[in-house]
């Protein structure tokens, strides 16, 4: 076995220290030739809203989804505004002046007898049972009672109506005789038809259809044939065409006729 013996001791703890890692240089950030200029025209753009606001309300387009508490808000200045001046009250009247204002002494007793006598008695209220454990329905409203047949305006026409009627009858009026011609000015060959003319023509067409329909009451229950077919159409289309010359006569009292030269 040797022994190693050290004599000289060259190394030392401040060497076996880390060293700072030296500093790079970064590389200077581009830096615009415009930037000064674009900062003070947008601050001039924003401070322009500060107090009056954009002129058009910007508005999201509708593929942005809505947030809550996204939108536009606007509060409103309350406006002072002084209360009118109120007169003021009457002095509180001193002890020795309280005599002056006594009130008259009522008798409560009396007037509730009063009103008691005087006051119709509450209706019960009506109404309908329909099951066995209690189950109850309003009488008024359910239709069991006559409440409009009761009634003072049941069957009567109402008055609105009345008048409608009278104003459309005097504009009716007032249309026909502005449609009406003088007869001097119509033309040669055409003359208007009389009311005692146009009132034989519509009892003719009526005394017409009542004859065809007691032909079309008696036609046979079941019509399986093609000249059955045929037959009820046909006397169909001369009703409806009565009907049509009936209608016409009665709405229009000025009709022209023109006549065979």
């Amino acid at each position: 076995m040797s022994l190693v013996y050290i004599t000289t001791h060259g190394e030392s703890i401040y060497d076996c220290a880390e060293k700072e890692p030296e500093k790079v240089l970064k590389p200077a950030k581009y830096v615009s030739i415009h930037r000064k200029r674009l900062k003070s025209e947008t601050k001039a753009i924003l401070s322009s809203h500060k107090t009056m606001g954009y002129s058009e309300t910007p508005l999201k387009s509708p593929c942005e989804f809505l947030r809550k508490n996204s939108g536009v808000k606007y509060f409103k200045i309350p406006a002072h505004i002084c209360e009118e001046e109120k007169p003021p009250l009457p002095p509180v009247p001193k002890r020795y002046e309280q005599g002056k204002f006594k009130r008259e002494p009522k008798d409560f007793k009396t007037m509730n007898i009063q009103t008691a006598r005087e006051s119709t008695p509450k209706k019960p209220i009506q109404k309908l049972v329909s099951t066995r454990d209690g189950l109850t329905y309003m009488l008024y409203g359910s239709g069991l009672t006559p409440y409009y047949i009761c009634s003072e305006k049941y069957g009567k026409v109402p008055r609105y109506l009345n008048a409608m009627k009278r104003c459309l009858n005097e504009c009716y009026k007032e249309k026909v005789e502005t449609k009406h011609m003088p007869e001097e000015s119509l033309p040669k060959g055409i003359r208007a038809l009389s009311s005692n003319e146009i009132r034989e023509i519509i009892l003719g067409l009526k005394k017409n259809w009542m004859d065809l329909t007691q032909k079309f009451n008696a036609l046979p229950v079941f019509i399986d044939t093609v000249p059955k077919q045929k037959r009820k159409h046909k006397m169909e289309h001369k009703l409806r065409e009565i009907e049509q010359d009936i209608l016409l006569l009665e709405k229009n009292p000025v009709i022209y006729v023109c006549e065979d030269i």
